[in-house]
C-alpha cells in the first residue's frame, strides 16, 4: 500500500494495519488523534519492507506501546525517518522497534 499526502484523524482503532507480506509506504502523511492497543496510528507484523517518511503524528496514542508506529519485529527494511512526533503517548516509546529513526520533536 502507498499512502501519499493523506490525513487521517480520530481512529479509535488505529489508522493503518499492515501484516502478512505487505510492503508500505507512507510519505507526507499526516495522523492526528489516533489511538489503539499497540501502534496509535500505525501497526505492522509485515515481513515486508515499511518505509514511512515525512509524516506528522499529533496526540496519537497506545494503551500499551507505540503511540505512534508499532512494528511487531525490530528488523532492517523498516524505517520512519523525517516525522514530526507531537505529544503522543506513551512517550517513553512513540516509536517502536523501528530502524533509522530520524524525527522531530
Amino acid at each position: 500500500i502507498s499512502l501519499l499526502r493523506v490525513n487521517v484523524e480520530d481512529c479509535q482503532n488505529g489508522a493503518v494495519q499492515n501484516g502478512g507480506n505487505s510492503r508500505l509506504l507512507a510519505k507526507g502523511c499526516q495522523f492526528v488523534e489516533c489511538m489503539a492497543e499497540h501502534g496509535g496510528a500505525i501497526h505492522s507484523d509485515s515481513t515486508e519492507d515499511v518505509r514511512i517518511t515525512q509524516c506528522t503524528f499529533r496526540r496519537c496514542k497506545a494503551g500499551f506501546l507505540g503511540g505512534a508506529v508499532y512494528f511487531s519485529y525490530k528488523r532492517y527494511g523498516q524505517s520512519v525517518t523525517d516525522c514530526v512526533l507531537e505529544d503522543c503517548e506513551p512517550e517513553e516509546n512513540i516509536l517502536y522497534n523501528s530502524f533509522a529513526v530520524r524525527a522531530g520533536m
